[in-house]
């Protein structure tokens, strides 16, 4: 099977959350072991997640805006950006899980957490998640059968 580019690569996208990409940027979790995890999927991040990467960004001075300085910087060339638009007032899990559930009838798609209540949230709708598992330092997949 050929690969083609964009975002119909393999029919498959993984939504990335901010949890993972923080992660990632802690070289807490591994991109390179997501992306052996699921090599024919685009990995993916809507741009309402990045909009949260830049307000965390923008609180000067704490740990957490460091890191998200560095993702800004260093991993957003690793993931394809999906452009949406929304309600600005709506939460980015809730974006994510209403996104993924309006197309995951047309591709295969997967939601990367380390967030419990997203996690909870995608397989209660039956969508499928990669979930990083801080104890154990890896990603463990969930397939939803509903």
């Amino acid at each position: 099977m050929g690969a083609s580019s964009g975002l119909d690569k393999l029919n498959c996208i993984a939504i990335v959350d901010t949890s993972i990409i923080l992660l990632i940027s802690l070289k807490e979790a591994s991109l390179d072991d997501l992306i052996n995890l699921i090599p024919s999927c685009n990995i993916a991040i809507l741009t309402p997640i990045l909009d949260e990467l830049k307000a965390i960004a923008s609180k000067n001075d704490t740990k957490k805006s460091y890191i998200a300085k560095w993702a800004l910087q260093n991993l957003l060339k690793f993931f394809n950006i999906i452009e949406i638009t929304v309600n600005k007032q709506q939460d980015v899990d809730d974006i994510i899980i209403e996104f993924v559930d309006s197309i995951k009838n047309i591709k295969k798609t997967l939601i990367v957490t380390a967030d419990l209540e997203l996690k909870k949230k995608a397989l209660e709708r039956g969508i499928n998640v990669i979930w990083y598992r801080k104890e154990r330092k890896g990603f463990e997949i969930l397939i939803n059968e509903l």
